[in-house]
Order: C-alpha cells, then structure tokens, then sequence
C-alpha cells in the first residue's frame, strides 16, 4: 500500500524516498530497500543524506558485506558522511553481522566523536560474535568517557551477560538498572529475565518477572525460554497457558523456545502440538523451528516425517524455501561440507540404525577435514575476569596450576575414599 502511493506522487522528493527505503528497513525487506536507493540515485532526486545511508545500510545488514555493504561503505566515504555518528552505528551492524570485528573496531576509533549509539553497537556486536568481554569492555568504556548510560545500553550489556554466562556482571548490571530507574522498562526487564534464567538462577528470573506490573512478550517469552533451557518442560508449558490467558499473542520466539524445549526433553506429541498450533496462529515456521523439529524426530528415528514436514511446508518459505528442499536433497544424498548438517545426517542415520551410512557419511567428514564445534565452558573468576575454556584445550596460561589443584583435590578424594578419578585439564 505504501509502495502504491509512492507511485502516485508526481515529483517524488528525498523525504519520500526515505520513508520508502525505512519502511523496507523496518520490514526487513533489503532487497526492496536496495532497489529504491538505486532509483533513488538514477531519478537525480536528490542527494543521499545520512538519514538514507543509514535506513538503506540497516535494511542490507544481513547480505555479504561485499554485494551491498561495502560498496555503500564507500558511497558513504565519498558522500563526506564517514564522520557521521549516525551512518557509523548502521556500519558498525552490518559489519559485526558479517562477523568482520576488524572493519568495525576501525570505523570505531576513527570516528573523532562516539556518541552512546555508537558505543551501544560496539557491545551488542561483540555480543553477536561471542566476545562477552569485548562487550563488558566497550560498556565500561562508556562511564570512562563521562557519557551516560541509558536503557538501550543496558539491554545490550545484559544480552552479553547472558550469552556469556557472567552472573556476577549482570548482578552489577541490575544494580546499575535499579539506580537508573529502568527497572520498569520492559525492554531492560526482558533481558533481566534471561540474564538470569541463562545463569541458572531461576527464582531471580521468575521474581523480576513477577515485580513487572505488565510484562510484555518479550519478558514472557525470556522467561518461558528459561524454563526450556534448563530442561523444566512442565513450567515451560504452564507459563505459555499464562501468557495465553493474559491475551498475549504468542510469535515466533515463543514457538521456537516451546520446540526446542520439546527436542531437548524427547517429546515428540508436545512438539507436534506446538507445530500445528504455531501454524494455525499464521506464523511460518523458520529454518530455526524447523531445525528442532528435524532434531528432535531424527532422534526417534522418524525420518519419513522428516521427509514429510520438509515437503508439506514448502510454502511457508516464501523466498527461503530453497534452503529447506536442499536439506531434503541432502538427507537423500550428499552432505556437502556443512559440518552441523553432516553431524544431523550421521545422528539420522546412527537412529535409524544404518551403520555403514554412518560410517560413510564420518568417512567424508574426516576427508572434508570437518569437525564439530567444540563445547565451551565459562568460569568467572578474581577481578570479574571470565575464563573460557574446551574440551582439550590446554592454552590456557594457568594450566600448570590448575592440573596441580586438580591433582591435589584427587588426592584428597582418593585417601577420603572416593575411589580412582581421572582428573586432568583435558
């Protein structure tokens, strides 16, 4: 509709233009975003101001820097609007969703001023790469430069706390939170709940979700996804029927958490449940929903229903729907060199008890070199520092002493009675 009356006027303006190019940002739609700047530029309707490099950078953040970003990186530069805080914070994404940290810690210290915007991306995006403490790093870094902390930087901190599993930082956090006065934000309480839900501490989680006078679906959805994470089905589906009975419209989150839920505790007529629920709702299901689905049925054997959820839903992709029929093509012939989709196919196989396609299909693997990721572990320690450690990983610098503590614990267990232990860093 917006489109059609945008065709209407006679001499569009760099004004109308714009609101085209964020309707399309805000819609996730770049493809149609990228087409208008390009009209945008081929009409002559004006220059392109920061306004529109930043809607247009927003909208193409999820494609390869190099077909889109990039080039208006250096649109940017050429437009003399690389100083602006503005533009900077969208390049700041685009570059940290293409995981490319470098290119944006440059644009960050280049930028001769670096407003809370700015500093907000610098921690959501090391956030989105895995750096927990490259994000508490940037945050501390705002109070060092005398700027004031808001709620959307809150947000982004607390995320990091979650994700990195730093109970003791969001703590902090939460007290700064409280300080502040955002306790009652509810975009600051969502992310309170799944700090400390993905922390383990459950009954914190649960109790500043009942101190919100009206929780939204995102502090719903935080704590239902806690209750999934560690493996409390039951709560899970308890706090969906509330979330229900409080006119709450569930969305693609929620779905995801009540399927992955189900996939990790085996239950397969409460994930079909979900499924059939979700769809008669109007809500497709993504590559993520179907991720738990294929898991959880490849884990019972059910590979023909595989099969059939993969063909029957072919629809609801929309553009994407190639991404599901060459996971079809795979679990019929090949595996390509993705390593997380060998290992499902291997998993299928191992349940469908066809051993000598196993062993073809970890034969590849080992040729193609691919492993799985390995597990990692988080321990905080002395002076709010976190150590990260893997299954057979011995680079850490205080490896010595930590075997030594280890060995002396096995001591103490093996004349205590505890019997023989193998207790190495490995």
């Amino acid at each position: 509709m917006a489109f059609n009356i945008f065709k209407r006027i006679e001499n569009p303006d760099s004004i109308s233009c714009n609101s085209m190019i964020s309707g399309y940002a805000e819609n996730g739609d770049g493809e149609n975003a990228m087409r208008m700047f390009v009209e945008f530029a081929r009409r002559s309707l004006g220059q392109p101001d920061e306004y529109t490099f930043a809607a247009v950078i927003s909208a193409t953040s999820a494609f390869p820097s190099g077909y889109y970003g990039k080039p208006l990186h250096a649109q940017v530069a050429k437009a003399g609007l690389a100083s602006s805080t503005y533009v900077g914070s969208t390049l700041l994404a685009m570059y940290f969703c293409n995981e490319d940290p470098e290119s944006a810690q440059k644009i960050f210290y280049s930028a001769s001023e670096k407003d809370l915007v700015m500093w907000t991306a610098m921690i959501a995006g090391h956030c989105r790469i895995g750096d927990t403490n490259g994000s508490l790093r940037f945050f501390h870094g705002i109070f060092r430069n005398g700027l004031d902390i808001d709620s959307f930087a809150l947000s982004a901190v607390l995320n990091a706390c979650a994700e990195g599993a730093t109970l003791r930082q969001g703590e902090v956090v939460h007290c700064l939170v409280v300080k502040k006065g955002y306790g009652s934000e509810m975009s600051v309480c969502g992310n309170l709940v799944d700090m400390y839900a993905k922390n383990g501490e459950l009954r914190s989680s649960k109790l500043v979700f009942s101190l919100a006078t009206e929780p939204d679906l995102k502090c719903w959805n935080a704590l239902l996804g806690g209750y999934g994470y560690h493996g409390q089905p039951e709560d899970a589906f308890t706090t969906f029927n509330e979330m229900i009975n409080n006119d709450l419209e569930p969305d693609e989150v929620t779905f995801l958490s009540l399927l992955s839920t189900c996939s990790h505790c085996g239950l397969i007529s409460k994930a079909k449940h979900f499924w059939n629920c979700m769809k008669e709702r109007g809500i497709n299901p993504g590559l993520k929903h179907f991720s738990s689905m294929i898991a959880l049925l490849s884990r019972a054997g059910l590979l023909e229903e595989v099969e059939e959820i993969i063909i029957t839903q072919e629809s609801s992709f929309g553009d994407h729907h190639h991404h599901h029929l060459l996971l079809l093509q795979v679990l019929r012939l090949d595996t390509g060199d993705d390593s997380a989709t060998s290992i499902l196919l291997s998993n299928f196989y191992a349940a469908a008890g066809r051993w000598d396609s196993v062993k073809e299909t970890r034969r590849k693997m080992k040729d193609m070199e691919i492993e799985k990721d390995p597990g990692f572990s988080w321990l905080e320690g002395m002076g709010n520092k976190t150590n990260v450690f893997s299954s057979s990983d011995v680079s850490h610098p205080q490896k010595g002493i930590l075997e030594a503590v280890l060995q002396a614990l096995l001591v103490t267990m093996t004349d205590a009675g505890a019997g023989e232990f193998d207790l190495t860093c490995s």
